[in-house]
């Protein structure tokens, strides 16, 4: 046997691995903004061609979480980390043309001694449907209604919370309590947060809240519908269609992993069965269909899932290391 070594050499320039971290398609504007692992994000013009990057001012390698205004979709929010060694002077952005360009969002410093605690990527913004009002889940949650000149504290919002934005009531925003176990809503745009009800939800909510600063948030307020929220906690799905008062259960017979919101539908990685999958409901999760099958599976790693609000049954799918997916229901002739 020959001891002569071989040299093996990988064709990969130019080729690495990311994920998708978050996805937000809105109400009107372009049909889909991705935020990605290293490659920063992109606004995606045309779904069929590779975009251009415009996640600049600032540039983050990782945008954590995107969000929109709900009715003045061109109001995008943004969060994001950079590599440690890299100086940076803001962590979050807003742009007024749709994720084209963007402008700092910088909070002052808190605490004592003070310090910019918005400097780490950690924390995610949302903002309301008017884009009037955006809101930092800081360890001492922020809002700001002058497009971040001025900042004031959420009052009875716990710290680190975040706050999730009706997307058609300015004023309404919803957040959920984990460590107490409770729903909180805000009817004054995030100056302050009062508990609501909340019957028919598990006597814990510890398993709402993911954790981290990639995941996406458990609560998801639906575009379509002022007070309609949805809920994951654990593998389980519930809908309040009355701003918390009261959740019913809404995943069937679906262990839910990742969900999202489309037009007259609602989309989900789980399994029901014993068969993992990519699931389609259209009566609020009363029952499932499968949309991917054996043979498109991405390597069934998957980040992220969101509907499109405006073209009905369209799904769009971030992977760990495959990319980002969409599709589109198949007509049967």
């Amino acid at each position: 046997m020959s001891s002569t070594s071989v040299n093996w050499t990988p064709w990969t320039k130019g080729i690495e691995q990311t994920a998708v971290i978050t996805l937000a398609s809105p109400t009107g504007g372009v049909p889909l903004i991705s935020g990605f692992g290293d490659l920063a994000g992109f606004v995606h013009d045309d779904l069929d061609r590779s975009p251009q990057p415009t996640f600049i001012n600032p540039y983050m390698s990782n945008t954590n979480n995107v969000d929109y205004a709900g009715f003045n979709p061109n109001v995008i929010v943004r969060s994001g980390s950079l590599y440690l060694d890299r100086p940076r002077e803001a962590s979050m952005g807003r742009s007024e043309d749709g994720g084209r360009t963007w402008a700092m969002v910088k909070l002052p410093p808190m605490g004592d001694p003070a310090k910019r605690e918005d400097l780490n990527g950690d924390w995610p913004i949302t903002v309301s449907a008017d884009g009037a009002t955006m809101v930092v889940a800081t360890p001492v949650p922020q809002v700001s209604r002058d497009r971040g000149h001025s900042w004031s504290v959420v009052r009875g919002l716990p710290d680190r919370t975040r706050a999730v934005a009706d997307k058609r009531d300015p004023r309404l925003f919803y957040a959920v309590d984990v460590d107490r176990g409770r729903v909180l809503v805000s009817c004054d745009a995030a100056a302050s947060f009062s508990p609501v009800a909340a019957r028919g939800l598990p006597a814990t909510l510890s398993r709402a809240g993911r954790q981290g600063r990639e995941a996406q948030s458990a609560l998801v307020a639906d575009p379509s519908r002022t007070s309609m929220l949805w809920l994951q906690t654990g593998e389980r799905l519930f809908l309040s269609t009355d701003a918390g008062q009261s959740f019913a259960p809404a995943s069937g017979n679906l262990r839910v992993e990742l969900y999202g919101l489309g037009k007259n539908s609602l989309f989900a990685v789980g399994t029901v069965a014993g068969v993992h999958g990519v699931w389609r409901s259209v009566d609020r999760g009363g029952s499932w269909s499968r949309i991917d099958d054996d043979a498109h599976r991405w390597g069934a790693r998957y980040r992220v899932i969101s509907g499109d609000p405006r073209r009905e049954g369209r799904v769009y799918i971030g992977t760990d290391g495959r990319g980002l997916f969409y599709g589109d229901p198949v007509e049967v002739r």
